[in-house]
């Protein structure tokens, strides 16, 4: 019950603005060279982000190269409007620079909006 409840209810529970069409993340399988963060992002926090945005199209890429480096990145159609570089970074990081991101974003798309209809 509080598997569902932290996915439910999660430091990422939040909505992308309509315009987000495709969230990738890549990490290696092995946690050596800064992958561990990540790791624990995509098993504890992004199943609360999909939970929420379950229509957008999420691609997790496992690769086996540590040397890679690994990314989380919100596409528009076909055009990454955020990547961030999440190498040496701890999980709770990513989570916040992640939720402030989907904001800012939804921030902008309101502007833009309201913009338009001017």
């Amino acid at each position: 019950m509080a598997v569902l409840n932290n996915v439910r209810n999660g430091a990422l529970a939040i909505k992308f603005p309509k315009e987000i069409t495709k969230v990738e993340l890549s990490f290696a399988r092995d946690s050596k060279n800064g992958h561990m963060g990540s790791r624990k992002f995509c098993f504890n926090d992004l199943p609360s982000l999909y939970y929420h945005n379950y229509k957008v199209k999420f691609d997790i890429k496992r690769h086996t190269e540590n040397s890679e480096s690994p990314v989380f990145r919100l596409f528009k159609g076909n055009t990454c409007v955020y990547s961030l570089d999440l190498q040496n970074k701890r999980s709770d990081d990513i989570t916040v620079q992640v939720r402030n991101a989907i904001q800012s974003l939804k921030q902008t798309t309101v502007s833009k909006r309201s913009d338009d209809a001017m």
